[in-house]
């Protein structure tokens, strides 16, 4: 099974335009990878659009051996985060929150796709810093990173509020 559906229901946001609010607003995704025996998750810097979810990494390393031997991921991204205090509950502290969970398969984009590298590093800027899109990205830059393409295949917002309006 790829995916538990949502135990609170009440809880659960299907979406899509909520979910890439969420994505839009988040500054680090955990990325989660497997090994085989143990998994690894990892936070990063990521660039969302339709479908996909874009990293840069080094070239080599952990996160790069695992992706090559196992591409299925998952990854999670909140925001809204801030506890408070709630005297009425039994923890006395209440923590709101906005999540998106989903899954996919994460690839190292091939050196020889240039455009797509570019592509992938222009998202994952935009999401930073709007005008990143029109960032130079000499091809010594491109031929120095790896860039991490994940495609979605499922995904599933959750909150739990209330909120302090931002």
């Amino acid at each position: 099974m790829l995916y538990r559906p949502v135990r609170r229901k009440d809880r659960e946001v299907s979406d899509l335009s909520w979910m890439e609010s969420v994505l839009d607003r988040a500054l680090a995704c955990h990325l989660s990878l497997f090994d085989g025996e143990w998994p690894y998750v990892i936070p990063l810097t990521f660039g969302y659009e339709p479908g996909h979810i874009y990293f840069h990494s080094a070239k080599e390393g952990k996160k790069i051996d695992i992706i090559r031997s196992n591409p299925k991921a998952s990854f999670c991204v909140e925001v809204d985060a801030v506890p408070f205090p709630n005297p009425k509950g039994r923890s006395g502290l209440l923590l709101p929150y906005k999540s998106v969970v989903g899954y996919g398969h994460v690839s190292v984009v091939p050196d020889d796709e240039e455009d797509r590298k570019r592509h992938g590093l222009a998202v994952l800027a935009a999401h930073y810093c709007r005008q990143g899109v029109d960032i130079p990205r000499p091809r010594a830059l491109l031929d120095k990173v790896a860039v991490l393409d994940l495609e979605i295949v499922h995904m599933t917002g959750k909150q739990k509020g209330p909120f302090i309006e931002r």
